[in-house]
């Protein structure tokens, strides 16, 4: 996919530059219908470019890996090898639903964790109470400020 956006904004820029000829030899420039046509698939060559083609290079490299650690339980035909290729499918199952929600849930619980420990030496050091304290004392302090600032004198 990442090859197919970049063949659309290749081709666009091949015209832009003056670069392509057409089959009687004349110029094909950037007025022309071919570049519009071009534009358009631009449009949907970006994407391709930008997005999807990325995070699909990754998935076709995480399965050829898996495919070449896992090469020597396999023979050249498949009867005493399904079991092993179900059992791929199974393992690669659960290790998608382990990234999709155990490693949320996972995350949640540390950062769960260190808010509770930060609470505890809060509670401990007197943080909270300090910090009230000052939010009291500003309070009354703008309180003070702004009767002085009413009162006619």
């Amino acid at each position: 996919l990442i090859n197919t956006g970049q063949a659309w904004d290749a081709a666009r820029k091949y015209i832009l530059f003056g670069m392509f000829r057409d089959a009687n030899g004349e110029l094909v420039g950037p007025e022309s219908e071919v570049y519009e046509t071009l534009g358009i698939g631009e449009q949907i060559g970006g994407p391709l470019e930008d997005l999807a083609g990325p995070a699909l290079n990754n998935f076709v490299k995480f399965v050829a890996v898996v495919s070449f650690v896992t090469s020597d339980l396999y023979d050249m035909t498949p009867e005493r090898t399904w079991p092993w290729g179900i059992g791929q499918v199974v393992i690669n199952f659960m290790l998608v639903s382990f990234f999709r929600f155990g490693l949320a849930w996972t995350l949640e619980q540390v950062q769960g964790f260190f808010r509770r420990r930060q609470e505890a030496l809060d509670q401990e050091e007197g943080g909270r109470l300090l910090r009230q304290i000052e939010e009291k004392e500003n309070e009354i302090n703008e309180r003070q400020d702004m009767v002085r600032n009413h009162t006619p004198g």
